[in-house]
């Protein structure tokens, strides 16, 4: 007789224990949030549109350099040497931004360089009026590759393939505007 009552006292006791463990559940799972759309818009011939420029970087993104406006200054370059023992100078212009790289001794250093540099940005004003804000890099790197993109030109190159090489140049390299 005991036995014929310890089994449904038992399934009973079974049932209500599972019934209170209904209303738990396992670990949640995080919602998915859906893949953003698409890019519908690309333009493969300038892979920068839509792109936002920090204006505090200056004129260095591709858009800014429409066909003609991305020029070698040769005019400015040849007005640099010379001046506070720059031996060589390299100057490109976009629209009214001018970057310029110079040679300068070794000796120069500090306060002095700053002074050359402030110097070399007024220079540049004053041989081109339409330039407004000047970059000036002392650093041989940025000379070397500012040679590079001037022989590239000679030998033929488009200059809107040179470019955006160019402006990764700029963005890595140059200082602050003088």
């Amino acid at each position: 007789m005991k036995k014929m009552l310890l089994i449904p006292l038992t399934a009973v006791l079974l049932v209500t224990l599972s019934a209170c463990a209904a209303g738990k559940s396992g670990p949640r799972t995080q919602t998915r949030t859906p893949a953003p759309a698409p890019i519908t818009d690309y333009n493969a011939n300038n892979p920068n549109a839509g792109n936002v420029q920090n204006p505090a970087r200056g004129n260095t993104t591709a858009q800014n350099a429409p066909d003609g406006k991305f020029r070698e200054a040769q005019n400015i370059a040849n007005a640099l040497v010379g001046r506070h023992n720059i031996q060589r100078a390299s100057v490109f212009v976009t629209d009214q931004t001018a970057y310029v790289a110079v040679d300068i001794p070794n000796t120069v250093q500090g306060q002095l360089t700053d002074q050359i540099k402030n110097s070399v940005a007024n220079e540049v004003r004053r041989v081109d009026p339409s330039v407004q804000q000047v970059y000036v890099s002392a650093d041989p790197a940025v000379m070397q590759q500012f040679q590079g993109f001037s022989n590239d030109i000679r030998n033929g190159q488009p200059i809107q393939g040179l470019y955006t090489r160019f402006t990764e140049v700029i963005r890595r390299m140059m200082p602050q505007q003088r």
